[in-house]
C-alpha cells in the first residue's frame, strides 16, 4: 500500500481527531508532485453514502459477488460496474446503512464501457446522486471513493486524481474475468471494500465517476491507485436507455423472469415452485417453495409451459399480476415487477 497517500477505510461521517495545532494533515506525494489532504469537507461526501447501494449478485455458477451501485433516480434506477452483475441470476440491494432492501433487475448493460443500469424493484422516494461533470475534473483534484461494505456502514478511501483518459484491465470482483476499459479517471487511493461499481465523488460530494476493479494491480501489488469510469459517459448510457435511443454498444434484455425453479403441478393444476432465488421478484412478492402459480394477468396457468408462455410476452421491468396457492390452499395475489435477463 502506498504510504504517501491516505489509504485508511472508515465509515462515512465518522469524525477524526485533529492533530495538535494542525487544521489539516497534509501528506506529500513527491512522485506525483502534488499534495493530498486527509481532511476536508465531509458534509457532501457523507450525504453521498446515502445513495450508495450495497449489491450482492448471485451468479449462474452459484457463487456470490459483492459490489456497490449508485442511485441516479428517486424511483430506484441504479448504475454500477458491468462486472459486478455479469452473469447474474439474481441481484439483492441494500440502500445506505441499514436502509431498505430490494431485489434488482438489469435494464441494460454496456460491456464495452463497463457500465450496468439496474432498477430496484418497487422502489420509490429514494435519495439520488448529485451528478457532477467529469469533463471539469483535473489532475490534483481531491476525491473520495465509496464502497457499500456489505450491509453495514459505507466506507471511503481518499486521494487525488493523478491521471485522465487512462486505460486499465478491470475484473470481476471475484477475479473471474477481465477486460480493458479506456478513458478512465486514475486516482491515488485504494478501492474501498466491495467498492467496485461505487461512487467516486469530489470534495462537494458530487458524483464524478464509477469505481472499477483493476485486475493487474490487484494481482501484483497492494498499490493505492484505482480507476473510475467518468460519470458523463455513464449518464449518456442512462439517457440512451431511458429514451430508448438505439445504441449497438448497449445490451437491453428482453427476457423476463420471476426467479424460481418450477415443475408441473397436477393438483392443483399450475406451476409448482421448487425453490426461490434470493433477491428476485418472486421473493419480494412473498412466494416460497411448494406454492403453486395458477394465473398471470388473470390468464390461467396449468403447467410450466403455460407460465413460460405468459412470461415470454413481457420484458424485464414490466409489471404483471400473479396468483398462486400455498400448500394450505390459500389464494395469494400480487403485482410483480419482472426482472430482466442478464448477459453472460
Amino acid at each position: 500500500m502506498d504510504a504517501t497517500v491516505d489509504t485508511r477505510q472508515r465509515p462515512l461521517g465518522r469524525s477524526r481527531a485533529l492533530t495538535a495545532a494542525i487544521g489539516a494533515l497534509v501528506l506529500g506525494s513527491a512522485a506525483a508532485g502534488y499534495l493530498v489532504t486527509t481532511l476536508g469537507p465531509k458534509g457532501g461526501v457523507a450525504v453521498a453514502g446515502h445513495w450508495a447501494v450495497a449489491l450482492t449478485t448471485t451468479l449462474d455458477t452459484g457463487a456470490t459477488v459483492a459490489g456497490t451501485g449508485v442511485i441516479v433516480s428517486t424511483s430506484g434506477e441504479v448504475v454500477t460496474s458491468y462486472n459486478v452483475v455479469n452473469g447474474a441470476v439474481s441481484i439483492a440491494a441494500a440502500v445506505g446503512n441499514g436502509g431498505p432492501r430490494y431485489a434488482a433487475t438489469t435494464f441494460a448493460l454496456s460491456p464495452t464501457d463497463g457500465v450496468a443500469v439496474l432498477q430496484l424493484l418497487g422502489a420509490k422516494g429514494l435519495p439520488s446522486a448529485d451528478v457532477g461533470n467529469s469533463s471539469r475534473v483535473s489532475v490534483g483534484d481531491h476525491v473520495t471513493a465509496i464502497g457499500g461494505s456489505g450491509y453495514g456502514a459505507p466506507v471511503d478511501s481518499r486521494g487525488a486524481i493523478i491521471g485522465l483518459g487512462q486505460t486499465s484491465v478491470v475484473s470481476d470482483p471475484d477475479g473471474a474475468s477481465s477486460a480493458a476499459l479506456n478513458g478512465l479517471i486514475e486516482y491515488s487511493a485504494p478501492l474501498p471494500a466491495d467498492g467496485a461499481g461505487g461512487p467516486l465523488v469530489d470534495t462537494s460530494g458530487n458524483l464524478i465517476g464509477l469505481n472499477v476493479s483493476d485486475a493487474q494491480r490487484r494481482a501484483t501489488t497492494t498499490s493505492g491507485v484505482s480507476y473510475a469510469i467518468p460519470i458523463n459517459l455513464v449518464m449518456s448510457i442512462v439517457h440512451d436507455v431511458n429514451s430508448h435511443t438505439p445504441n449497438p454498444e448497449i445490451l437491453q434484455g428482453h427476457g423476463a423472469y420471476l426467479g424460481i425453479e418450477i415443475h408441473d403441478s397436477v393438483s392443483p393444476p399450475g406451476a409448482l415452485i421448487i425453490s426461490v432465488e434470493p433477491g428476485t421478484p418472486a421473493q419480494v412478492a412473498g412466494m416460497v417453495a411448494q406454492d403453486v402459480i395458477v394465473a398471470v394477468n388473470n390468464v390461467g396457468v396449468d403447467s410450466v409451459v403455460a407460465l413460460r408462455d405468459q412470461l415470454q410476452r413481457h420484458q424485464g421491468g414490466d409489471y404483471v399480476s400473479v396468483r398462486w396457492l400455498d400448500p394450505a390452499g390459500h389464494v395469494h395475489n400480487a403485482t410483480v415487477q419482472l426482472a430482466a435477463a442478464t448477459f453472460a
